[in-house]
């Protein structure tokens, strides 16, 4: 995901490892996240970085504007790859690895036969998004 934030509301650093730090400075919050670490891998641009690395690509930022909004507003930039540890998210809900990994070795036949297995997300037809469950089976 690629999307633009207000650093108003959101100071967003990352750490050493790629992770995404935030804290919400919204007032109106009982209880503010101050650097606040879940472990997605991220980027951040500001907005003057994101037209350069667009234009190099030949995209001109400007010509993604809707007709509704006529200009760009210059918002820094952020960009999810996803978690580090391999956990995925699904409407609030995370699986991680070893949710699936104890669930392969609750049935010794398919630990048997499992080499590895790998998560993830797929979109279907409808732009809902699944629960992907990839297995590298013996033969």
């Amino acid at each position: 995901m690629v999307f633009q934030y207000n650093p108003l509301m959101h100071h967003i650093e990352t750490n050493e490892d790629g992770e995404l730090i935030f804290t919400t400075t919204r007032l109106n919050l009982l209880q503010p996240r101050i650097r606040y670490n879940i472990h997605d891998v991220v980027g951040v641009a500001t907005f003057a970085e994101m037209t350069e690395r667009a234009h190099s690509t030949g995209v001109e930022l400007q010509n993604l504007v809707s007709s509704i909004d006529q200009k760009s507003v210059p918002l820094p930039f952020l960009w999810v790859y996803g978690r580090k540890d391999f956990t995925i998210s699904l409407m609030g809900a995370n699986i991680y690895p070893e949710d699936l990994e104890q669930c392969l070795y609750d049935e010794p036949e398919l630990a048997a036969m499992t080499n590895s297995f790998c998560l993830g997300l797929i979109e279907t037809a409808d732009g809902s998004e699944r629960p992907c469950f990839s297995f590298e089976v013996r033969g």
